[in-house]
């Protein structure tokens, strides 16, 4: 009442200010906002601070500082920014059991929110395509850090699945830090690797602090030599992973715009990488190659893209993109585009990857008949199936596509059996000569390991070894 009388009464004697007064801690919170709030008009937005409340575009803006307890992010209900990506991945997202997400249509989510909180906090959730529905597999782990995806190999025309680590660890010195954090997310990879042999990526907020420290330990070849494993190809390829990013002409040196000292957690996220041979992506691919722009509060980078070697062939698109108060309270988005195959017949095709290519011989005709004729139970159980369809008054797609595969089964096996090559085994003879002695021995060993180097990783330095 107050207030609105002194308006109308002094509203022409500009030597008057009235504005409201707020409780301090209504102040405090609208001192955060305000920032956000200008931001927003200056990107064209329409942003309008109500007491401590912020909106948006007509909706409510809730900063992470805040000490409310706010709704699911703001960033998922902006549908504009999902719409632009197959897969959107939220960090710090800050949901329980109860919420409910609003994604566009034909959208769905995979959330792993905090357990035992007394207020809505950390959290993951992966947003993507229902046609990514059979492509995605989501897997469950203790660790209330990481949530694990596996994609189909096919999506990508690898020979391996791809296993992708979403990552949320708070930050140092917080009620919820946890050192254990990285060694968790490090042996629950670890075990998903034995199950099958994988690619690996890590994506997220670390909150980790590495600078320009190496990611990868230089091999010694002494060591190599010391213990005899020179001659262990798997051993060999596990300490020279690091030469394929060089065959791929991607930097081994790191840049960074961050002028932070690698704190705690930055040095566990190095020996993770040195372990599971995995690299830091960021100013190696990209718009960021040779940049290494900052994440956070454009001061340090916390946030990180980790891809095993043979990932990196795959990254078409790599840029942290400029801050946006409607994605994040301080960090930037990290883009990312992959290299995908099409994936409209994923269910029935078969890469070139998966089987060996066959050439058809005409002089072979009448032995491939004869093959798929031999595979008499096969055929029989098929003539069953189209009987049964036949007679039925309903059939479904999935019956018929039953049907389908086991004809192709047949023919391509048939094919298979009649045109490629069988490889002949031999068995391997030790040297009873008189003259091989063990000089000629360790000259035979030293040209091995020489060869074997140099088929590794083709170089100037490994070509002089070997001739």
């Amino acid at each position: 009442m107050v207030l609105s009388a002194a308006i109308q009464k002094l509203k022409n004697k500009k030597q008057f200010v009235v504005h409201e007064q707020y409780p301090i801690e209504v102040i405090e919170r609208r001192r955060e906002l305000v920032p956000i709030l200008k931001d927003a008009r200056t990107k064209g937005h329409t942003a309008v601070l109500k007491e401590d409340r912020l909106y948006i575009d007509n909706k409510r803006y809730y900063p992470r500082t805040t000490s409310q307890h706010p709704p699911p992010s703001v960033a998922m209900d902006h549908n504009d920014n999902i719409l632009n990506y197959d897969i959107s991945i939220f960090v710090e997202s800050k949901l329980d059991n109860l919420d409910v997400l609003d994604v566009p249509k034909g959208y769905t989510y995979v959330t792993k929110n905090r357990k035992k909180m007394c207020k809505k906090s950390g959290g993951i959730a992966v947003i993507f395509k229902k046609s990514l529905e059979t492509s995605l597999t989501f897997l469950s782990s203790e660790s209330q850090f990481v949530q694990w995806m596996k994609v189909t190999k096919s999506i990508f025309g690898l020979q391996n699945d791809v296993i992708v680590g979403c990552i949320y660890i708070p930050p140092e010195g917080s009620k919820y830090s946890n050192l254990e954090a990285f060694d968790e997310i490090e042996n629950e990879l670890m075990s998903l690797k034995k199950v099958s042999d994988v690619h690996t990526a890590l994506i997220g907020d670390f909150n980790a602090k590495t600078g320009i420290l190496n990611d990868f330990v230089l091999a010694d070849e002494t060591l190599l030599d010391l213990f005899h494993l020179d001659t262990d190809n798997e051993i060999i390829s596990y300490m020279l992973d690091y030469e394929n990013l060089k065959s791929y002409n991607i930097p081994l040196q790191r840049v960074t715009q961050c002028s932070c000292q690698p704190n705690t957690y930055g040095y566990k996220l190095l020996n993770c990488c040195k372990k599971l041979n995995m690299y830091i992506a960021n100013s190696r691919i990209g718009v960021d190659k040779g940049v290494g722009k900052t994440t956070c509060k454009n001061t340090s980078v916390v946030d990180y893209l980790l891809l095993s070697s043979k990932l990196f062939t795959l990254v078409k698109e790599f840029e942290i993109q400029q801050f946006d108060p409607l994605l994040s309270d301080v960090h930037s988005a990290i883009h990312i585009t992959l290299k995908s195959q099409s994936t409209s017949h994923k269910n029935n095709s078969v890469t070139s990857d998966q089987t060996p290519k066959t050439r058809w011989h005409d002089n072979k005709r009448n032995q491939f008949v004869n093959t798929v004729h031999n595979k008499k139970e096969q055929l029989s159980a098929i003539l069953n199936d189209l009987h049964t369809l036949h007679s039925s008054d309903h059939c479904t797609q999935h019956e018929i596509d039953k049907v389908v595969d086991s004809i192709g089964e047949i023919l391509v096996s048939s094919a298979n059996e009649t045109f490629i090559k069988k490889t002949r085994t031999t068995t391997q003879r030790t040297n009873q000569k008189p003259w091989y002695t063990k000089q000629c021995y360790d000259a035979r060993k030293k040209f091995h390991k020489a060869r074997k180097q140099y088929n590794l990783h083709k170089n100037e330095t490994n070509h002089k070894k070997f001739t």
